[in-house]
Protein backbone atom coordinates (compact mmCIF):
# COMPACT_ATOMS: atom_id res chain seq x y z
CA UNK A 1 0.00 0.00 0.00
CA UNK A 2 3.02 2.44 0.50
CA UNK A 3 2.72 5.12 -2.73
CA UNK A 4 4.27 3.73 -6.14
CA UNK A 5 6.74 6.25 -8.14
CA UNK A 6 6.50 5.73 -11.77
CA UNK A 7 9.38 4.18 -13.82
CA UNK A 8 11.69 6.06 -15.86
CA UNK A 9 14.35 4.87 -18.29
CA UNK A 10 17.12 6.50 -16.26
CA UNK A 11 20.35 6.51 -18.29
CA UNK A 12 23.66 7.01 -16.53
CA UNK A 13 24.40 10.76 -18.00
CA UNK A 14 25.89 11.96 -14.85
CA UNK A 15 28.49 9.94 -13.46
CA UNK A 16 28.44 10.60 -9.51
CA UNK A 17 25.87 12.25 -9.16
CA UNK A 18 27.09 14.54 -6.09
CA UNK A 19 29.58 16.06 -8.21
CA UNK A 20 26.98 17.42 -10.71
CA UNK A 21 25.83 20.74 -9.40
CA UNK A 22 28.13 23.10 -8.13
CA UNK A 23 26.16 24.98 -5.96
CA UNK A 24 23.64 22.56 -4.73
CA UNK A 25 22.75 22.88 -0.94
CA UNK A 26 25.26 20.90 1.82
CA UNK A 27 22.43 19.09 3.67
CA UNK A 28 23.41 16.84 6.80
CA UNK A 29 23.91 13.61 7.19
CA UNK A 30 20.39 12.59 7.51
CA UNK A 31 19.50 9.35 8.73
CA UNK A 32 16.64 10.49 9.76
CA UNK A 33 15.37 14.10 9.95
CA UNK A 34 12.78 14.69 6.79
CA UNK A 35 13.79 18.19 4.71
CA UNK A 36 10.68 20.41 4.73
CA UNK A 37 8.30 18.76 2.48
CA UNK A 38 10.66 16.16 2.06
CA UNK A 39 11.21 12.06 3.23
CA UNK A 40 14.34 11.31 5.22
CA UNK A 41 17.35 13.04 3.74
CA UNK A 42 20.21 11.01 2.88
CA UNK A 43 23.98 12.10 2.54
CA UNK A 44 24.79 8.84 0.51
CA UNK A 45 22.30 10.30 -2.71
CA UNK A 46 22.67 13.15 -4.21
CA UNK A 47 20.61 16.29 -3.24
CA UNK A 48 18.44 17.41 -6.42
CA UNK A 49 19.12 20.90 -7.51
CA UNK A 50 17.95 23.68 -5.77
CA UNK A 51 18.04 27.67 -6.42
CA UNK A 52 20.25 28.99 -4.71
CA UNK A 53 19.37 30.90 -1.26
CA UNK A 54 17.37 34.05 -1.19
CA UNK A 55 18.79 36.73 1.25
CA UNK A 56 16.13 37.09 4.18
CA UNK A 57 13.74 39.97 2.79
CA UNK A 58 15.29 39.88 -0.87
CA UNK A 59 12.08 39.03 -3.26
CA UNK A 60 12.97 36.32 -5.17
CA UNK A 61 13.14 36.98 -8.83
CA UNK A 62 10.80 34.62 -10.89
CA UNK A 63 12.53 32.77 -13.58
CA UNK A 64 10.38 32.43 -17.00
CA UNK A 65 10.12 28.85 -17.68
CA UNK A 66 11.82 27.02 -21.10
CA UNK A 67 11.61 24.24 -23.19
CA UNK A 68 14.69 22.45 -23.60
CA UNK A 69 13.51 21.25 -26.78
CA UNK A 70 13.88 24.32 -28.50
CA UNK A 71 17.99 24.41 -27.29
CA UNK A 72 20.29 23.34 -30.13
CA UNK A 73 21.32 19.87 -30.76
CA UNK A 74 24.63 20.64 -29.06
CA UNK A 75 24.30 22.73 -25.96
CA UNK A 76 28.03 23.07 -25.37
CA UNK A 77 31.82 22.02 -26.23
CA UNK A 78 34.16 21.02 -24.00
CA UNK A 79 37.44 20.79 -25.48
CA UNK A 80 35.87 20.29 -29.06
CA UNK A 81 33.93 17.54 -27.21
CA UNK A 82 29.54 18.26 -27.68
CA UNK A 83 27.42 17.84 -25.20
CA UNK A 84 24.29 16.98 -26.56
CA UNK A 85 20.68 18.51 -26.22
CA UNK A 86 19.52 14.74 -25.48
CA UNK A 87 22.05 14.43 -22.51
CA UNK A 88 20.67 17.67 -20.81
CA UNK A 89 17.37 16.98 -20.97
CA UNK A 90 17.70 13.41 -19.58
CA UNK A 91 19.89 14.81 -16.55
CA UNK A 92 17.33 17.29 -15.75
CA UNK A 93 15.28 14.24 -15.95
CA UNK A 94 17.04 12.22 -13.42
CA UNK A 95 17.05 16.08 -11.11
CA UNK A 96 13.09 16.12 -11.37
CA UNK A 97 12.97 11.70 -10.43
CA UNK A 98 15.30 12.64 -7.22
CA UNK A 99 12.81 15.18 -6.16
CA UNK A 100 9.59 12.88 -6.74
CA UNK A 101 11.44 10.26 -4.53
CA UNK A 102 12.32 12.73 -1.86
CA UNK A 103 8.86 14.01 -2.33
CA UNK A 104 10.07 17.60 -2.97
CA UNK A 105 8.81 19.82 -5.51
CA UNK A 106 11.23 19.53 -8.51
CA UNK A 107 12.87 22.33 -9.44
CA UNK A 108 11.52 24.49 -12.25
CA UNK A 109 12.70 23.89 -16.01
CA UNK A 110 14.02 27.34 -15.97
CA UNK A 111 17.24 28.45 -17.88
CA UNK A 112 19.22 28.89 -14.76
CA UNK A 113 18.28 25.31 -13.81
CA UNK A 114 19.23 24.02 -17.38
CA UNK A 115 22.55 25.83 -16.70
CA UNK A 116 23.08 24.73 -13.64
CA UNK A 117 22.77 20.77 -14.78
CA UNK A 118 25.25 21.84 -17.94
CA UNK A 119 27.79 22.93 -15.58
CA UNK A 120 27.53 19.18 -14.02
CA UNK A 121 27.96 17.54 -17.67
CA UNK A 122 30.86 20.00 -18.37
CA UNK A 123 32.57 18.66 -15.04
CA UNK A 124 32.06 15.39 -16.51
CA UNK A 125 33.29 16.28 -19.65
CA UNK A 126 36.16 17.95 -18.00
CA UNK A 127 37.24 14.75 -15.93
CA UNK A 128 36.71 12.65 -18.79
CA UNK A 129 39.35 14.14 -21.05
CA UNK A 130 41.61 13.92 -17.98
CA UNK A 131 40.97 10.24 -16.98
CA UNK A 132 41.91 9.62 -21.08
CA UNK A 133 44.98 11.59 -20.50
CA UNK A 134 45.96 9.73 -17.50
CA UNK A 135 45.21 6.36 -19.34
CA UNK A 136 42.26 5.56 -16.72
CA UNK A 137 39.66 4.66 -19.43
CA UNK A 138 37.09 2.10 -18.90
CA UNK A 139 37.91 -0.96 -20.42
CA UNK A 140 34.75 -2.33 -22.81
CA UNK A 141 34.31 -5.46 -20.67
CA UNK A 142 33.05 -3.18 -18.12
CA UNK A 143 30.89 -1.41 -20.33
CA UNK A 144 29.18 -4.41 -21.95
CA UNK A 145 28.41 -5.44 -18.42
CA UNK A 146 26.82 -1.63 -17.76
CA UNK A 147 24.86 -2.23 -20.93
CA UNK A 148 23.89 -5.74 -20.46
CA UNK A 149 22.49 -4.67 -16.75
CA UNK A 150 20.62 -1.33 -18.65
CA UNK A 151 18.96 -4.02 -20.93
CA UNK A 152 18.18 -6.43 -18.49
CA UNK A 153 15.43 -4.42 -17.10
CA UNK A 154 13.34 -4.74 -20.50
CA UNK A 155 11.22 -7.44 -21.27
CA UNK A 156 13.10 -7.64 -24.94
CA UNK A 157 15.42 -5.69 -27.46
CA UNK A 158 12.68 -4.06 -28.86
CA UNK A 159 11.38 -2.51 -26.15
CA UNK A 160 15.05 -1.56 -24.74
CA UNK A 161 15.22 0.29 -28.38
CA UNK A 162 11.85 1.93 -28.10
CA UNK A 163 12.30 3.66 -24.71
CA UNK A 164 15.50 4.95 -26.22
CA UNK A 165 14.07 6.31 -28.96
CA UNK A 166 11.02 7.99 -26.75
CA UNK A 167 13.80 9.86 -25.11
CA UNK A 168 15.63 10.33 -28.45
CA UNK A 169 19.08 8.22 -27.79
CA UNK A 170 20.18 5.92 -29.81
CA UNK A 171 22.24 2.85 -28.35
CA UNK A 172 25.49 3.95 -29.12
CA UNK A 173 24.86 7.12 -27.02
CA UNK A 174 24.02 5.41 -24.41
CA UNK A 175 27.09 3.12 -24.90
CA UNK A 176 29.10 6.19 -24.80
CA UNK A 177 27.47 7.56 -21.86
CA UNK A 178 28.31 4.23 -20.19
CA UNK A 179 31.80 4.82 -21.19
CA UNK A 180 32.49 8.25 -19.73
CA UNK A 181 30.45 7.62 -16.33
CA UNK A 182 32.67 4.05 -15.91
CA UNK A 183 35.78 6.20 -16.40
CA UNK A 184 35.17 9.56 -14.34
CA UNK A 185 34.37 6.50 -11.66
CA UNK A 186 37.62 4.91 -11.86
CA UNK A 187 39.43 8.46 -12.25
CA UNK A 188 37.44 9.91 -8.56
CA UNK A 189 38.17 6.31 -7.14
CA UNK A 190 41.41 5.86 -7.84
CA UNK A 191 42.97 9.19 -7.91
CA UNK A 192 40.63 11.23 -5.06
CA UNK A 193 39.04 9.26 -2.85
CA UNK A 194 41.56 7.17 -1.35
CA UNK A 195 43.35 10.73 0.05
CA UNK A 196 40.04 11.88 1.92
CA UNK A 197 39.71 11.19 5.01
CA UNK A 198 37.32 12.01 8.52
CA UNK A 199 38.32 12.39 11.80
CA UNK A 200 36.53 10.89 14.41
CA UNK A 201 36.35 14.47 15.96
CA UNK A 202 35.22 15.81 12.58
CA UNK A 203 31.96 12.97 13.29
CA UNK A 204 31.63 13.69 16.36
CA UNK A 205 31.59 17.42 15.71
CA UNK A 206 29.41 17.19 13.13
CA UNK A 207 26.53 15.58 15.22
CA UNK A 208 26.50 17.65 18.08
CA UNK A 209 26.52 21.11 15.84
CA UNK A 210 23.56 19.49 14.31
CA UNK A 211 20.88 18.06 16.09
CA UNK A 212 18.24 19.16 14.23
CA UNK A 213 19.30 16.63 11.45
CA UNK A 214 19.71 13.47 13.96
CA UNK A 215 15.96 13.16 14.61
CA UNK A 216 13.83 10.32 14.24
CA UNK A 217 10.27 11.88 13.34
CA UNK A 218 6.91 11.70 14.86
CA UNK A 219 5.68 8.21 13.48
CA UNK A 220 2.11 5.73 13.87
CA UNK A 221 2.16 2.32 14.79
CA UNK A 222 -0.64 1.27 12.12
CA UNK A 223 -2.73 -1.95 10.83
CA UNK A 224 -4.87 -2.43 8.59
CA UNK A 225 -7.04 -4.90 6.33
CA UNK A 226 -6.54 -4.52 2.78
CA UNK A 227 -9.56 -6.14 0.24
CA UNK A 228 -8.10 -5.68 -3.04
CA UNK A 229 -11.14 -6.07 -5.66
CA UNK A 230 -10.29 -9.74 -8.14
CA UNK A 231 -11.11 -7.20 -11.44
CA UNK A 232 -11.09 -3.42 -13.00
CA UNK A 233 -15.17 -3.65 -13.64
CA UNK A 234 -17.20 -1.68 -11.19
CA UNK A 235 -19.07 -5.31 -10.21
CA UNK A 236 -15.89 -6.82 -8.80
CA UNK A 237 -14.66 -2.88 -6.85
CA UNK A 238 -18.37 -2.84 -4.79
CA UNK A 239 -17.89 -6.64 -4.07
CA UNK A 240 -15.07 -5.34 -2.68
CA UNK A 241 -16.05 -2.96 -0.62
CA UNK A 242 -18.88 -4.58 0.53
CA UNK A 243 -16.60 -7.40 2.06
CA UNK A 244 -14.55 -4.45 3.21
CA UNK A 245 -17.70 -2.90 4.94
CA UNK A 246 -18.67 -6.53 6.48
CA UNK A 247 -15.23 -7.37 7.87
CA UNK A 248 -15.32 -3.57 9.28
CA UNK A 249 -18.59 -4.28 11.29
CA UNK A 250 -17.44 -7.59 12.35
CA UNK A 251 -14.18 -5.75 14.45
CA UNK A 252 -16.92 -3.21 16.04
CA UNK A 253 -18.93 -5.87 17.38
CA UNK A 254 -15.73 -7.24 18.69
CA UNK A 255 -14.21 -9.53 16.41
CA UNK A 256 -10.55 -10.01 16.67
CA UNK A 257 -8.72 -7.63 13.89
CA UNK A 258 -5.62 -9.47 13.97
CA UNK A 259 -7.39 -12.81 13.16
CA UNK A 260 -9.44 -10.94 10.59
CA UNK A 261 -6.33 -9.57 8.64
CA UNK A 262 -4.71 -12.99 8.97
CA UNK A 263 -7.82 -14.38 6.69
CA UNK A 264 -8.79 -11.79 5.06
CA UNK A 265 -5.59 -9.25 3.82
CA UNK A 266 -4.47 -8.80 0.51
CA UNK A 267 -0.82 -7.12 2.11
CA UNK A 268 1.23 -10.25 2.02
CA UNK A 269 3.90 -7.49 3.97
CA UNK A 270 1.49 -7.62 6.75
CA UNK A 271 -1.24 -10.24 7.09
CA UNK A 272 0.41 -12.46 8.63
CA UNK A 273 1.36 -10.26 11.62
CA UNK A 274 -2.23 -9.48 12.34
CA UNK A 275 -1.60 -6.68 9.61
CA UNK A 276 0.77 -4.24 11.42
CA UNK A 277 2.78 -2.12 9.48
CA UNK A 278 6.17 -0.69 10.17
CA UNK A 279 6.33 2.45 12.13
CA UNK A 280 5.21 4.95 9.32
CA UNK A 281 5.98 8.49 9.17
CA UNK A 282 3.12 10.98 7.87
CA UNK A 283 3.44 10.98 3.88
CA UNK A 284 5.07 7.45 3.53
CA UNK A 285 1.87 6.09 2.29
CA UNK A 286 -0.96 6.39 -0.12
CA UNK A 287 -2.97 9.92 0.61
CA UNK A 288 -5.85 8.66 1.37
CA UNK A 289 -4.89 6.10 3.55
CA UNK A 290 -2.17 8.89 5.33
CA UNK A 291 -5.16 11.28 5.54
CA UNK A 292 -7.52 8.43 7.49
CA UNK A 293 -4.50 7.13 9.71
CA UNK A 294 -3.28 10.33 10.99
CA UNK A 295 -6.61 11.70 12.30
CA UNK A 296 -7.49 8.61 14.04
CA UNK A 297 -6.92 8.88 18.01
CA UNK A 298 -5.12 5.57 19.84
CA UNK A 299 -6.61 2.73 19.60
CA UNK A 300 -9.10 4.70 16.91
CA UNK A 301 -10.65 2.21 13.93
CA UNK A 302 -11.32 4.16 10.85
CA UNK A 303 -14.47 3.65 8.12
CA UNK A 304 -13.66 1.81 5.04
CA UNK A 305 -10.81 3.51 3.02
CA UNK A 306 -10.33 3.42 -1.10
CA UNK A 307 -6.84 4.11 -2.10
CA UNK A 308 -5.45 3.01 -5.33
CA UNK A 309 -4.76 -0.29 -3.95
CA UNK A 310 -8.24 -1.31 -2.85
CA UNK A 311 -10.08 -0.78 0.33
CA UNK A 312 -8.30 -0.66 3.81
CA UNK A 313 -9.47 -1.08 7.69
CA UNK A 314 -7.46 1.31 9.32
CA UNK A 315 -6.43 0.61 13.00
CA UNK A 316 -3.71 3.09 14.81
CA UNK A 317 -2.17 0.96 17.54
CA UNK A 318 0.22 4.03 19.20
CA UNK A 319 1.92 6.77 18.48
CA UNK A 320 5.95 6.35 18.05
CA UNK A 321 7.03 10.42 19.36
CA UNK A 322 9.87 12.10 17.90
CA UNK A 323 13.20 11.31 18.86
CA UNK A 324 17.17 12.04 19.20
CA UNK A 325 19.12 9.14 17.09
CA UNK A 326 22.03 7.83 19.57
CA UNK A 327 25.40 8.66 17.96
CA UNK A 328 26.88 5.07 17.56
CA UNK A 329 23.54 4.23 15.53
CA UNK A 330 24.26 7.32 13.15
CA UNK A 331 28.31 7.75 13.09
CA UNK A 332 28.46 6.14 9.98
CA UNK A 333 26.16 7.87 7.76
CA UNK A 334 27.13 11.16 8.85
CA UNK A 335 31.00 9.62 8.48
CA UNK A 336 29.90 8.43 4.77
CA UNK A 337 28.48 12.34 4.39
CA UNK A 338 30.97 14.18 5.39
CA UNK A 339 34.12 11.67 3.23
CA UNK A 340 31.28 12.32 0.17
CA UNK A 341 30.84 16.28 0.76
CA UNK A 342 34.96 16.55 1.02
CA UNK A 343 35.69 14.11 -2.26
CA UNK A 344 33.39 16.16 -3.97
CA UNK A 345 34.72 19.82 -3.06
CA UNK A 346 38.43 18.26 -4.31
CA UNK A 347 36.96 17.10 -7.36
CA UNK A 348 35.12 19.82 -7.99
CA UNK A 349 38.50 21.72 -7.33
CA UNK A 350 40.24 20.10 -9.75
CA UNK A 351 37.64 20.27 -12.40
CA UNK A 352 37.72 24.01 -11.90
CA UNK A 353 41.67 24.23 -12.67
CA UNK A 354 41.11 21.61 -16.07
CA UNK A 355 38.27 24.07 -16.88
CA UNK A 356 40.45 27.07 -16.69
CA UNK A 357 42.92 24.99 -19.06
CA UNK A 358 40.74 23.85 -21.07
CA UNK A 359 38.48 26.06 -24.03
CA UNK A 360 34.55 25.34 -22.59
CA UNK A 361 31.76 26.67 -25.23
CA UNK A 362 28.42 27.26 -23.87
CA UNK A 363 25.46 27.41 -26.52
CA UNK A 364 22.57 27.64 -24.38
Amino acid sequence: MIRRLLPLLLLPVVLSPQFACSRSTETADGTTQAPKGGAAADPSKPEPATPDTVAQGEPQKVQPRVDPTQFPEVVARVGGNPISRSDLINAAQQVASQSAQARVQPPEPTLEFFHEILDGLIVRELLYLDAKTQGLTANEAEVKRRMDEMKKRFPDAKQFHDALSAQGFTEKEITDNARTTLTVDRLVAEKYAPAVKVAETDVRAYYDANPEQMKIEERRRLRHILIRPEGADPAAKEKAKKLAEEILSRIKKGEDFAQLASQYSADPGSKNNGGELPPMAKGMTAPEFDKAAWELPKGGLSGVIETEFGFHIIQMIDVVPASSVPYDQVHERVEQFLRQRDLKKAVRAHADELRAKTKVEILI
